[in-house]
């Protein structure tokens, strides 16, 4: 889809609106009987109601994760995000990851879990940030994906976590014996039509302003740096 057509789509969109609307069509008719006029009233009432169309966008995941975690083990860790609604949407994304001792000490996960990102994850193969999905913010340490989310379509994010077989009960000054790991995915959403509008609303509520590229997906500027001279 190149950029006209997808202007084209997002403008001709009408925000949906519940009412209900009552046409009263009242005829009236004069008819001479006997040099009286008789006056004959017909009154008929429609309805139509115009449904509001659903808004909902979930981050989801498929994982069941053993009892015990050893070095070396990989387990299936499936983390996506579906629109389930009715409504195309903007979508942004971030995660944080770290370990807690039994004694309530924080650290930094760094190199201790291995990662596997889906083809459209944040991170490609090699590390770096998978620019063909998404559009990282240092200001927010968001994600930003380039595309909207249409009703019924998925992104996924991430496949499987592995414990990093170097690791031992007491690496680097921290006890990794009964710790546990936490990977904690936020994700944001918002409505992506009326077109115009929407640009609006992820500019002030993002700080980041959408724009249908050449290629029918969605370039992510900063605001601050849209509005430098």
């Amino acid at each position: 889809m190149n950029r006209e057509n997808i202007l084209n789509k997002y403008k001709e969109k009408k925000p949906f609106i519940r009412a209900m609307c009552l046409l009263l069509l009242c005829a009236v008719m004069a008819i001479p009987v006997s040099g009286v006029y008789a006056f004959r009233e017909q009154t008929t009432a429609f309805e139509n109601r115009f449904p509001m169309g659903s808004y909902e966008v979930e981050l989801l995941e498929e994982f069941m994760p053993n009892e015990t975690w050893v070095p070396g083990e990989m387990q299936s860790k499936e983390a996506f995000i579906q629109n389930t609604g009715s409504l195309s949407a903007f979508v942004r994304i971030k995660f944080e990851e770290q370990w807690e001792d039994m004694n309530g000490n924080l650290e930094y996960a760094g190199e201790t879990i291995i990662k596997e990102w889906a083809k459209s994850g944040l991170f490609t193969t090699e590390g770096k940030v998978n620019s063909e999905y998404w559009t990282f913010n240092p200001n927010d340490g968001y994600y930003y994906y380039n595309d909207i989310l249409e009703p019924g379509e998925s992104v996924e994010i991430l496949k499987s976590i592995q414990f990093a077989s170097s690791v031992t009960n007491m690496t680097d000054g921290f006890n990794y014996a009964n710790a546990e790991y936490r990977l904690t995915f936020t994700e944001d959403d918002l409505l992506a039509e009326p077109w115009v509008e929407a640009i609006a609303q992820a500019s002030a509520a993002w700080g980041m302003q959408p724009s249908a590229d050449d290629s029918g997906g969605i370039t992510w500027t900063s605001v601050s740096e849209s509005s430098d001279p």
